[in-house]
Protein backbone atom coordinates (compact mmCIF):
# COMPACT_ATOMS: atom_id res chain seq x y z
CA UNK A 1 0.00 0.00 0.00
CA UNK A 2 2.62 2.42 0.76
CA UNK A 3 4.64 1.67 -2.70
CA UNK A 4 1.50 2.15 -4.42
CA UNK A 5 1.25 5.39 -2.66
CA UNK A 6 4.83 6.16 -3.15
CA UNK A 7 4.43 5.33 -6.94
CA UNK A 8 1.55 7.86 -6.87
CA UNK A 9 2.84 10.61 -5.52
CA UNK A 10 5.98 10.44 -7.75
CA UNK A 11 3.95 10.08 -10.85
CA UNK A 12 1.85 13.31 -10.09
CA UNK A 13 5.08 15.29 -8.96
CA UNK A 14 6.48 14.39 -12.35
CA UNK A 15 2.97 15.26 -14.82
CA UNK A 16 3.47 18.76 -12.44
CA UNK A 17 6.88 19.67 -14.07
CA UNK A 18 7.82 21.19 -17.07
CA UNK A 19 6.82 18.67 -20.40
CA UNK A 20 10.20 19.25 -21.46
CA UNK A 21 11.66 17.98 -17.48
CA UNK A 22 9.02 15.47 -17.30
CA UNK A 23 10.68 11.65 -16.88
CA UNK A 24 7.18 10.31 -17.86
CA UNK A 25 6.91 12.67 -21.47
CA UNK A 26 10.43 11.47 -21.70
CA UNK A 27 9.97 8.02 -21.33
CA UNK A 28 6.87 8.12 -24.02
CA UNK A 29 8.80 10.05 -26.77
CA UNK A 30 11.44 7.44 -26.08
CA UNK A 31 8.87 4.44 -26.78
CA UNK A 32 7.46 6.93 -29.53
CA UNK A 33 10.75 6.64 -31.30
CA UNK A 34 11.71 3.62 -31.00
CA UNK A 35 8.15 2.51 -32.92
CA UNK A 36 9.33 5.12 -35.17
CA UNK A 37 12.38 3.26 -36.35
CA UNK A 38 11.54 -0.30 -35.83
CA UNK A 39 7.65 -1.00 -36.39
CA UNK A 40 6.41 1.82 -38.41
CA UNK A 41 8.62 0.97 -41.24
CA UNK A 42 7.19 -2.50 -41.02
CA UNK A 43 3.48 -1.50 -40.68
CA UNK A 44 3.90 0.74 -44.75
CA UNK A 45 5.38 -2.58 -46.11
CA UNK A 46 2.32 -4.11 -45.29
CA UNK A 47 0.55 -1.01 -47.59
CA UNK A 48 -1.10 0.43 -44.62
CA UNK A 49 -1.08 4.79 -44.32
CA UNK A 50 -1.61 6.20 -41.43
CA UNK A 51 -5.26 8.85 -42.56
CA UNK A 52 -3.76 11.49 -40.85
CA UNK A 53 -1.26 14.27 -41.54
CA UNK A 54 1.16 14.64 -39.97
CA UNK A 55 0.67 10.94 -38.94
CA UNK A 56 -0.30 9.75 -35.64
CA UNK A 57 2.87 9.39 -34.10
CA UNK A 58 4.77 12.22 -35.35
CA UNK A 59 1.71 14.44 -34.06
CA UNK A 60 2.17 12.86 -30.46
CA UNK A 61 5.76 13.81 -30.46
CA UNK A 62 4.76 17.23 -30.76
CA UNK A 63 1.55 17.44 -28.47
CA UNK A 64 3.51 15.23 -25.77
CA UNK A 65 6.49 17.24 -26.42
CA UNK A 66 4.62 20.91 -25.95
CA UNK A 67 1.75 19.31 -23.79
CA UNK A 68 3.58 16.79 -21.56
CA UNK A 69 2.74 13.45 -20.68
CA UNK A 70 -0.89 13.61 -19.44
CA UNK A 71 -2.57 16.22 -21.65
CA UNK A 72 -0.41 15.13 -24.70
CA UNK A 73 -1.00 11.59 -24.20
CA UNK A 74 -4.16 12.54 -24.15
CA UNK A 75 -4.78 14.29 -27.13
CA UNK A 76 -2.76 11.69 -28.71
CA UNK A 77 -4.58 8.83 -27.50
CA UNK A 78 -7.58 10.79 -28.59
CA UNK A 79 -6.73 10.72 -32.39
CA UNK A 80 -5.65 7.40 -32.41
CA UNK A 81 -9.42 6.38 -31.34
CA UNK A 82 -10.73 8.49 -34.40
CA UNK A 83 -8.39 6.91 -36.40
CA UNK A 84 -10.95 4.67 -38.94
CA UNK A 85 -12.72 3.69 -42.24
CA UNK A 86 -14.87 6.74 -41.39
CA UNK A 87 -11.94 9.33 -41.51
CA UNK A 88 -10.53 10.55 -44.86
CA UNK A 89 -7.07 9.75 -46.17
CA UNK A 90 -4.83 12.75 -45.95
CA UNK A 91 -6.73 14.63 -42.81
CA UNK A 92 -4.62 17.39 -42.00
CA UNK A 93 -4.67 18.05 -38.31
CA UNK A 94 -1.61 19.59 -36.96
CA UNK A 95 -0.98 19.81 -33.60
Amino acid sequence: MLLGAGVIFALAFDLARDPARQLSARTLLWGIDRYQGSLSSAVAHTGARCRFEPSCSHYAEAVIGSDGALVGGARAAWRIARCGPWTPLGTSEPP
